[in-house]
This record gives C-alpha cells, structure tokens and sequence, in this order.
C-alpha cells in the first residue's frame, strides 16, 4: 500500500535479515562446543550461581567442621580416619608418594575418580536434591578428617603442599556439578506453571551444560595431581 515509505524500506531489510538467519546453514559442531566453552559455559554458571553457592556450603561446611573435629577429638578422628591412613601419618609420612612410572595411571585413575564424584553430585538433583546434598556432605566430612588428621599428626603441610596444586580447581569442580543438581532438585521441587516433568527437563538441560563444562578442568586437575603434586618441586611451586 505504501512503497515508497520509509518504513516499507526498513521491513523490507529487516525482512531479508531475518531470511538469511532463519535459513543459513548450521555452524560445525566444533565452532558450537568453542563457543559454548569460551562464552556459554560462563553464561550459565552466572545465571546459576546462587545453586553453586549452595553446594559450595554443603561441601565445605561438613569440611570445616570435620577438620577441627579431627584436629582436637581423639574418638571422632577414629571414627572419621582409617586406620591405616592414621598409622602412616603418625610415621610422619603420607600416601602421596608416587613413583615416576605409576604416575599415569594414577593420574588417570584420580580424574575417573573426581568426575564420578561430580556425576554422583550432578545425578542427585533427581532426587529432588536430596542426593546432591548427602554426596556433597559425605566427600566435605571425609576430606575434611583427613586434613584434620594430617594436621594433629604434624604432616599438614606435607598433605597440603600435596593437594594445593590441584585441589581448587578439583573442588571448584564439585561445587559446580552439585549446583548443577541442586538446580535439577529446584526444577521438581518448584516446577511453576510447569509440569514437574516439564519443568526437570528445561533444569536439567541446563545443569547438563554446567556439567560439560568442568569435564577438561578435572582432566586437567587429574593431570597436575598425577605428575606435579608427587613431584619433587619446591612447595611453592606445587
């Protein structure tokens, strides 16, 4: 009705635009996964950031409070520590010392190991959360006597200088997927005007993603803990 409008011109690009992004052909699944990693794993790890805070406090509150359990009461480092690990501390040793061609399989064998760990975090949102909070509570309780132990037994430091080169990136990790569960848990405790079915698959697509994203750190991790934590570099090195 109106060719020569300016506003049939701007309809008309806006139209050819929208035309050529409808109708292009799909990126290669390797430039997608280079996105994801460079700007969607990011995305979505601030959108839900609240979850990984959450899990963060499930999983380093049971370890605060088991440290100093362990540090000053004899029956709970007992009970919490092996006897075996206790009976190499109290040598003045650890279990850390690997020799060079073990190193790779332990290397291997600590990063299935974490990721199962992350996957266990992860795969308790289906529970409505309640699976996510018990791994997270468990693994802070167990690595937090440990540390306590070490530390009563006088190898704190050398246990320490141990896990500080790839701890945090391993704990990080764990926080990360046990928020990607406790998103999950939200998803069928608080469905909104969806269907709890409904409502769990758009939660867990994201917490998928959340997930995928922490798979190369603790390959990574795995890698450090498998050749540079046993190594003989200098404490503040490692």
């Amino acid at each position: 009705d109106f060719p020569d409008d300016e506003l049939t011109a701007t309809l008309n690009a806006l139209a050819a635009r929208a035309y050529l992004r409808l109708y292009r052909a799909p990126s290669s699944t390797w430039r997608r996964l280079g996105a994801f990693f460079t700007t969607g794993f990011a995305r979505r790890l601030v959108e839900a950031r609240g979850y990984v805070a959450a899990a963060a406090a499930l999983l380093f509150v049971p370890f605060l409070l088991a440290y100093l359990g362990a540090l000053v009461d004899g029956a709970l480092r007992e009970t919490l520590v092996s006897p075996a690990m206790r009976e190499i501390m109290e040598r003045g040793q650890t279990w850390t010392e690997i020799e060079g061609p073990l190193r790779p399989l332990f290397s291997a064998a600590i990063f299935t190991n974490n990721i199962r760990v992350s996957f266990l975090a992860f795969a308790g949102g289906a529970l409505a959360g309640v699976g996510t909070a018990l791994v997270l509570v468990l693994n802070g309780i167990v690595l937090g006597a440990v540390m306590g132990a070490a530390q009563y037994y006088g190898v704190g430091q050398l246990l320490g200088g141990f896990v500080s080169s790839h701890g945090y990136l391993e704990l990080s990790c764990i926080a990360i997927a046990g928020g990607a569960g406790l998103l999950m848990g939200d998803g069928i405790l608080r469905p909104g005007l969806l269907r709890r079915r409904d409502a769990l698959v758009r939660a867990a697509r994201r917490a998928v993603e959340l997930l995928l994203g922490t798979t190369p750190v603790f390959v990574f991790a795995g890698l450090v803990e498998g050749f540079i934590s046993p190594s003989g570099l200098p404490l503040e090195v490692r």
